[in-house]
């Protein structure tokens, strides 16, 4: 039982570092961050440090990234949509 608690939080982990790559990638080339999030919604808490919503979900599986304009086509400097493709 404890190896199959440690398989899973190693997966864990390795998708929140994945996650951390997006945005930090996000960042790096302008794109506005909505929210980064630690577990899979609904939210538990949430914390805003200026433009990006920072969150702690109640399932602990996973880690996602919330660009602007990720899921909409935006043409803004600042969104995903914007971005050339070899930023995306």
């Amino acid at each position: 039982m404890p190896s199959i608690l440690i398989v899973i939080l190693s997966l864990v982990v390795l998708i929140a570092l994945h996650e951390l790559g997006h945005f930090l990638l996000a960042k790096r080339f302008g794109v506005k961050v909505e929210e980064f999030g630690l577990g899979i919604p609904p939210r538990i808490f949430g914390k805003k440090f200026g433009e990006t919503l920072y969150s702690l979900n109640l399932l602990p599986l996973g880690a996602f990234v919330k660009m602007y304009g990720e899921e909409k086509e935006i043409k803004e400097a600042d969104s995903f949509s914007g971005k050339p493709v070899w930023q995306k």
